[in-house]
């Protein structure tokens, strides 16, 4: 009786050490699967933002074509877009985000007293104006 004691407490620490090691593996998988994830969404907001940007200069320029006044700094324009990082597009796609979450936070009636509603104003301000790319990115 003793030795089937022995051999099931033996087992039980094989099978205890077994979902470390799988805990483990798991909480390393899901690490990677956030950081592919973070990738993913920068790449995806660097990429809406190329577009949207490069679309309103193609639109712009080919206006002006039209009539004869393209310059050189629409050109330089459209490399500055390109130039960006897809860090600075999820910031700015980030603070776009924040700063509709705190709109719609002030759209509520008696949300907060007039100090929070103040704060939440100026918070909404300065994700607009980081998302607009004249804040810290």
């Amino acid at each position: 009786m003793s030795s089937s004691i022995e051999a099931l407490q033996q087992r039980l620490e094989q099978v205890e050490e077994h979902n470390c090691e799988l805990a483990h593996d798991l909480e390393a998988e899901r690490h990677h699967r956030r950081a592919a994830e973070r990738g993913r969404d920068a790449l995806a907001a660097h990429q809406s933002d190329l577009v949207r940007e490069l679309t309103s200069c193609q639109s712009i320029l080919h206006s002006m074509a039209h009539y004869g006044s393209v310059t050189p700094e629409y050109a330089d324009d459209a490399k500055a877009v390109l130039s960006r990082t897809k860090e600075a597009s999820l910031a700015r796609r980030d603070a776009t985000k924040k700063a509709e979450a705190l709109h719609e936070f002030l759209m509520f009636p008696r949300m907060g007293d007039e100090p929070v509603r103040a704060k939440a104003v100026k918070l909404r301000d300065g994700y607009r104006q980081q998302a607009e790319g004249g804040g810290d990115e």
